[in-house]
């Protein structure tokens, strides 16, 4: 699969030429979001709208939200694809309400999975049998789901994500942009849609992991997961709080582990990789060849908290893909917003209520421009 950026789109067709690169990886600079009649009825759109999807026999569920004929019109058309999966012991509904990528100037079909229960500890945990919703890939969220069975469910997150393409694909047809479909995530979630950039990416334009954990480092030196073969160039913007006590900015060497007969394999450790490692290790994959470290993004100061945001940039790369590494200084486990949410009212750690935090950036509106900077192509 090949990428295409609108930037080098638009310089093409102002030099008046159709560029084509002789690297398979590179792809055919063509012009992207045509508009247009569709060959489908509108659809009808969903508005907070729960949905039950059957993945191998087990019931999974999902919250969504697109235009359509009962719901808001927008354009342009076809709409762009937005998967936004919650945190560990979150759900589709706390996701939502963080994220907003539905918001109707987004103009999207925007998808909030909910997650199935695993069994684990992590690193503010004593003890194991600790129940909570979590994504595949993740050392605690066990491959047989908890309290199911005999014999117990088998995760497959995955096919779940196949699944919900599928099911928008049959929703909204030729309305809904199948090259345009961008998987975001909250700290277990942000692990959930690396893991997918990694291994299950070909349908996949772009990702943005927020806080995540990103298992599994090496021993020792903490580089990121070397198994980790995405089959086409994946654009990757990431936000990451260099004070977050549940994800260290640093990494660390043991935090979340898995034992009992649910587990596989049992006792498998999560390392968490450094993070400008793990940044640096997805420009290597992409294979870009130019950089800018930890450089201050102007205005992107909060004087409230102290907080203050540094972007590592690594671009000239592979399909004219980018990295996109914010780090906060100060920042916690946040989703970052300039408003209150659900996560900067909460402490990172207890998730007790507390006074608002509040960020230097809007995330969701960086991540949502830098998504529609980028199209899948065959």
């Amino acid at each position: 699969m090949r990428l295409t950026t609108l930037a080098t789109t638009f310089l093409i067709l102002a030099l008046g030429a159709i560029a084509v690169a002789g690297d398979e990886t590179r792809g055919t600079v063509t012009s992207d979001h045509k508009l247009g009649p569709r060959s489908d009825p509108m659809p009808t759109g969903w508005s907070k709208r729960n949905i039950t999807i059957n993945v191998g026999g087990v019931e999974r569920t999902v919250l969504a939200d697109g235009p359509g004929s009962g719901t808001y019109s927008c354009e342009p058309v076809p709409y762009p694809i937005i998967i936004s999966y919650h945190g560990r012991g979150a759900t589709a509904s706390h996701m939502r309400n963080l994220s907003h990528f539905h918001d109707r100037k987004y103009c999207s079909v925007v998808v909030y999975p909910k997650g199935l229960d695993g069994l684990g500890r992590d690193s503010n945990e004593t003890s194991f049998g600790t129940l909570k919703s979590c994504w595949q890939g993740a050392p605690y969220c066990t491959p047989r789901v908890p309290g199911t069975g005999p014999p117990e469910t088998i995760r497959d997150d995955v096919a779940f994500f196949d699944a919900i393409i599928e099911r928008v694909r049959t929703e909204y047809g030729s309305w809904a942009a199948m090259d345009r479909i961008y998987v975001a995530g909250k700290s277990n979630g942000a692990e959930f849609a690396n893991y997918l950039a990694c291994y299950h990416g070909d349908q996949i334009a772009a990702i943005a992991p927020v806080s995540g954990p990103f298992y599994y480092a090496t021993a020792g030196l903490l580089d990121a997961d070397p198994t980790c073969s995405p089959r086409h160039p994946i654009p990757v913007i990431n936000f990451h709080g260099d004070a977050d006590r549940a994800v260290k900015y640093q990494g660390s060497g043991r935090w979340e582990t898995c034992e009992g007969p649910l587990c596989d394999p049992p006792g498998r450790v999560g390392r968490i990789p450094n993070l400008p490692k793990w940044a640096a290790a997805w420009g290597g994959l992409n294979g870009c060849r130019l950089q800018e470290l930890d450089v201050a993004v102007p205005e992107a100061v909060q004087p409230s908290s102290g907080q203050e945001t540094f972007l590592s940039r690594y671009y000239g790369c592979n399909g004219d893909v980018e990295v996109l590494h914010y780090r906060t200084k100060n920042g916690l486990h946040d989703w970052p917003s300039l408003n209150e949410n659900e996560d900067n009212t909460h402490d990172d750690k207890t998730f007790e209520l507390t006074p608002p935090v509040l960020g230097t950036m809007d995330a969701t509106e960086a991540i949502f421009q830098f998504f529609m900077r980028f199209t899948l192509r065959p």
